[in-house]
């Protein structure tokens, strides 16, 4: 719930006095009984619906003997000072409220108390959050909608200046400072502004933070509540769209970008990165003759990830490699650096030249590939673990992890339409040997047995032509590629009839997320519709 202070503080266009005040209501036992016949409470009946219309928001008694504390509404919210065409948070207008002589049921009772209970905008569940009903907005496109928000949630989401510096957003205080039994002792909606169509709740504090006194004021706007700043974040990286693709479907959805384009033209720069995010793979052509451009290309959507091999790196023939990438042998598909802890996020291949016989670059989805396996494989690939290492003389790497991880590493996911994929790592030439314990040894060998068919199957399923986009980089070129979702590979070319030549460079993949986000909110996606921002 990040918003700018200036913004939060600004004073409201309208009237700020229809006020929803937190007060305890005195202890009163629940009126109403199954056990009593209709007739017999009718009197009782009488006088709680009598009560109940005291307020514009009565409180809710669950049918234990226990009372809730209630929020009490001085506002019914049924004048507008504001223009009549505005969208506008009313309440439940009609007939007098029914009592429970003139219902006939249990369940009847307890839907005409459910219409009652929201015809204001906030209630107490309980000390430690609140339901509340957020009005209508320009993001939502809907008319109420209840959700339940925490005290403590949005104490640590205040972005007011006393809480987070307006120029660094760096914060004064610490989660841990807030008081557990944190709650406030006023929360009202306010207008902020009709042109927005958005309303803000403000939030005076009981006990709040220590060092802060009553004039600590919290704001925070429907759509934040809604919304969070997480929000749109994880909706354009994590849970993006992704657009599964083999052969035929690259064949027709390839993207390339001008070099000019993309370093000068935002509108075609940020074409490409959607295309980038879900598919995972541009190409970009016309660049200039120059080893330092792929520096240049990279930089454009994050800086350089350095390694041992550098913070860009070439792709030639070698008598001296230690790797087989920088020979002219066939390269079958894997992915880059899956030994270190964080491997790179995106691959940048830039050919510089490629006059040789053979050398053709290859691609795969991995991501789709996967998304067809049968559930027992899948299950197998999410959690048995692969070893993978970089052991030479002066450089040792080791790290393990599943071939297909995904957003939730604890649930098997056995829905097709539920399979989340966070990454994919595959790398054969740089599979370690297996550490076993002693107390694994037995049980390791079932497991390991049954990985090896699910991890044919998945092999098997990579080398399908029918997965397979090809193409010769030809001088100018370059091609940008999500490492842990598109498997890359190249086949073997023959110096004696030219030479090949590549410029390589990493990106991470939280750089290339975070220009994908911040692209996109400059551009103003995420002003319209929340569930319309992904064009």
């Amino acid at each position: 719930m990040h918003r700018p202070g200036v913004l939060l503080l600004r004073s409201s266009r309208w009237p700020a006095g229809r006020t929803i005040s937190l007060q305890a209501a005195s202890p009163a036992r629940r009126w109403f009984s199954e056990k009593r016949s209709l007739s017999n409470s009718s009197a009782k009946a009488a006088r709680g619906a009598s009560k109940s219309t005291e307020a514009t928001s009565p409180g809710h008694t669950d049918v234990g003997e226990t009372p809730i504390p209630r929020l009490i509404s001085t506002d019914t919210f049924g004048h507008s000072d504001a223009p009549s065409d505005a969208p506008r948070f009313k309440t439940r207008t009609g007939p007098h409220p029914k009592s429970q002589a003139d219902l006939t049921s249990i369940e009847e009772w307890k839907k005409e108390q459910s219409k009652l209970t929201f015809r204001g905008t906030v209630k107490e569940l309980g000390q430690s959050q609140a339901s509340v009903r957020v009005p209508w907005t320009k993001k939502t496109r809907e008319k109420h909608r209840v959700t339940n928000v925490y005290y403590v949630q949005l104490r640590d989401g205040c972005d007011c200046p006393l809480c987070v510096d307006p120029k660094t957003k760096q914060r004064y205080f610490r989660t841990s400072d807030i008081p557990s039994k944190i709650k406030p002792r006023q929360m009202r909606w306010i207008d902020e502004s009709w042109v927005d169509e958005e309303k803000v709740l403000e939030i005076l504090w009981d006990n709040d933070v220590p060092g802060y006194d009553s004039s600590h004021v919290t704001r925070v706007t429907a759509d934040e509540i809604r919304f969070p700043a997480s929000f749109h974040y994880n909706k354009e990286t994590h849970g993006r769209p992704r657009v599964f693709w083999n052969k035929a479907g690259m064949d027709e959805a390839q993207h390339w970008i001008s070099y000019k384009d993309y370093i000068e033209n935002d509108a075609k720069f940020g074409k490409a990165l959607r295309a980038l995010a879900r598919y995972g793979l541009i190409f970009i052509k016309d660049i200039p003759e120059s080893r330092e451009m792929v520096e240049k290309i990279a930089t454009r959507i994050g800086p350089l990830r350095n390694s041992f091999y550098g913070s860009t790196w070439d792709v030639r023939n070698d008598p001296h490699a230690k790797n087989v990438a920088y020979t002219n042998q066939n390269l079958g598909f894997h992915m880059d650096l899956l030994y270190m802890t964080n491997p790179p996020g995106f691959q940048l291949l830039h050919c510089l030249k490629n006059s040789c016989q053979g050398g053709e670059s290859l691609f795969l989805d991995a991501f789709s590939a996967a998304n067809d396996l049968d559930t027992s494989s899948w299950d197998i690939l999410t959690r048995f673990q692969v070893p993978y290492h970089y052991n030479h003389d002066d450089h040792y790497y080791r790290t393990s992890r599943p071939v297909i991880e995904t957003a939730n590493y604890t649930t098997t996911l056995d829905s097709l339409e539920n399979r989340w994929i966070a990454h994919i790592n595959y790398s054969p030439p740089f599979q370690g040997p297996f550490r076993i314990s002693s107390a694994n040894m037995k049980r390791w060998g079932i497991r390991a047995e049954s990985f090896i068919n699910a991890f044919k199957t998945f092999a098997d399923k990579i080398e399908d032509p029918e997965r397979i986009f090809e193409l010769k980089l030809n001088p100018g070129e370059c091609v940008i590629f999500e490492n842990r979702r598109v498997l890359h590979a190249r086949r073997a070319f023959d110096t004696t009839s030219g030479e090949r030549w590549l410029a390589g460079a990493y990106v991470d993949e939280d750089a290339v997320n975070s220009k994908m986000f911040t692209w996109k909110r400059k551009a103003g996606v995420f002003e319209g519709n929340a569930w319309e921002s992904d064009t």
